[in-house]
This record gives C-alpha cells, sequence and structure tokens, in this order.
C-alpha cells in the first residue's frame, strides 16, 4: 500500500489517541486521582512531540516510551487499589465478577452525581462554586449511553467552569452580582431526547476568536460553532491539565455520535459583554428511541 494512501489513517489513529487520552485524564481528574492525571497530562505532551512524521526522533521516541511507562506504572497503582477495595481475591484464586451495566439509568440521579466533580474542578480552578439549576423530567436513558454521557458532560462542564464562569475579581468588573450558574433541561418528544446545557458566565471573545483564525473580519456563527468543535483549536495560548489541548469538544462530539446523539452549539448576544457570544449546547437524539424513556 502507498504511504500517501495509509498516512490519512495514521492521522486518524493519533487524533483518536489523543481523544482518547484526554478523556481519561478528565475522568482521573473528576474522581480525584490527581497524580494520574498529571500523569496522563505529561503523556499528552510527549504525544504531540510525534505529531509529524517529521517529529519522530529518536529522543522525542523515547522520551514518549518512558512516560507511556510512567503512566502505565501509575494506573497499576490505582488499579491494585480499587481491585483490594472491591475485594478481588488473591493472585491464583477465584476473583469477584465485575457486575453487568444497568440496560437503563435515571438521568436526573445522574446529573446529580456530577455534582461533587463540579465542586472539586470550580475549587481546583480557584472559582467559587457555581449553582447547578436542573429543570429535568425523570428519563430513564439506555445504558449504554451512560459512558459516552459521562465523558462529554465532564468535558462540558470542566470547559463551562474553566472558560465560562469568572472569579470573583471578573465578576465584581463585570458588575456581575448573581451566582455562577450552569443550567441543564431536559425532555423528551415522541421518544427523542432534547439536552440544553449553558451557563451565565463570559461565553466566548469573538474579537479574540478573529485574532487566533488571522481574519480581518468579524467571524460569523457558522465559522464560530465549526471551530469550536475542531480538532486541536483551542482560544488558549498554552494547555493546562483542564484545558488548551483543542480536543475536549472534539472528543465530546465524536463520543455521542457514536451513541447517536448529536451535539450543536447556539451562540446568542451576551447580557454583559459587547465582544463577547454566549454559548449553549444543545444534544439530541437523531432516531426515536423504541418505547421512549420511561422506567
Amino acid at each position: 500500500m502507498p504511504f500517501e494512501t495509509s498516512a490519512p489513517l495514521a492521522i486518524d489513529v493519533y487524533q483518536k489517541t489523543f481523544r482518547r487520552l484526554h478523556t481519561a485524564k478528565g475522568s482521573a481528574r473528576s474522581l480525584g486521582f490527581e497524580e494520574l492525571a498529571q500523569s496522563i497530562h505529561e503523556l499528552e505532551s510527549a504525544l504531540l512531540l510525534l505529531k509529524e512524521p517529521k517529529d519522530f526522533t529518536p529522543d522525542a521516541a523515547l522520551a514518549f516510551s518512558q512516560s507511556w511507562e510512567d503512566t502505565r506504572s501509575v494506573f497499576g497503582v490505582y488499579l491494585r487499589n480499587y481491585q483490594m477495595l472491591c475485594g478481588y481475591a488473591a493472585e491464583g484464586t477465584q476473583q469477584v465478577g465485575t457486575p453487568a451495566a444497568p440496560t437503563k439509568f435515571n438521568f436526573q440521579t445522574f446529573c446529580l452525581d456530577l455534582i461533587p466533580m463540579i465542586a472539586r474542578t470550580a475549587l481546583d480552578l480557584k472559582k467559587p462554586l457555581p449553582h447547578l439549576r436542573l429543570l429535568c423530567h425523570t428519563l430513564w436513558l439506555p445504558g449504554r449511553w451512560r459512558q459516552a454521557m459521562l465523558d462529554a458532560f465532564q468535558h462540558l462542564l470542566t470547559n463551562a467552569i474553566d472558560h465560562g464562569l469568572e472569579n470573583e475579581d471578573e465578576m465584581r468588573q463585570s458588575g456581575m452580582r448573581e451566582q455562577g450558574r450552569i443550567s441543564l433541561v431536559n425532555e423528551s418528544t415522541e421518544g427523542r431526547l432534547r439536552i440544553v446545557l449553558r451557563d451565565n458566565g463570559k461565553g466566548i471573545d469573538i474579537s479574540q476568536l478573529r485574532a487566533r483564525v488571522n481574519d480581518t473580519v468579524t467571524p460569523d456563527d457558522e465559522l464560530v460553532r465549526n471551530l469550536i468543535f475542531a480538532n486541536g483549536f483551542s482560544t488558549r495560548a498554552s494547555a493546562s491539565q483542564f484545558s488548551g489541548r483543542g480536543v475536549g469538544l472534539d472528543a465530546v462530539r465524536e463520543g455521542l455520535a457514536e451513541q447517536g446523539i448529536a451535539i450543536s452549539i447556539n451562540l446568542l448576544p451576551h447580557e454583559r459583554y459587547s465582544s463577547r457570544k454566549a454559548i449553549v449546547f444543545v444534544m439530541e437524539t437523531a432516531e426515536p428511541q423504541l418505547g421512549g424513556f420511561a422506567a
């Protein structure tokens, strides 16, 4: 097979690997596994050095190999601790089986379970604890959706707190008097699910976005929406454990699409900033679910 034919496959594998690592880092951080999250963050940095074929130097390959082994070692410690907590038997004896995944899960309970992650992320980012406003019907969603939903909300909520919600100084400067808020609304119509996620933070700076794309005209809404989901695009100049890699929302879209759920963005005029727009995320199922979402 010619090299030119196989190159797109290699790029696709690279991007998928990076998205999976980024999601794993978010999951580790949300669970309070700081050492594992930091190790995966360093592995991401090592992988970035191998993005282009010209970057495959012996030193870069060695750095990635060492970072990979370090991450495996850290993960192994967490795994052994988990096995001990779950009562796994010693090596050579019968182990306790893993419980089967539930066929359905309650979306309201699922949302409430996100609160510790929201609180931990706000604390780590030195942001005031936001108010989580749930306007949710009691819906029972297919169990196979749960992991994709969990990965998606970890990314989206982290972005809302890191990029959107303001710290106390920013709130005072913008004249904001109310508490930072994240709202979730769901509804089901004729077997189709719709979830709307938004916050009352500072939204996205259109002038900053224009500078990032090196454009002399203000990007229209369609370009902004495409850029937000584009692989490798970030409004941050440098990456942290929380954001800046430019892969989080790309991973969200891919993970939800695999379960038949589409995610889109609505951009609204901002109430406090003339150069910014508020972002609203909308998740919808493409096809109706047989039997709807009753228990």
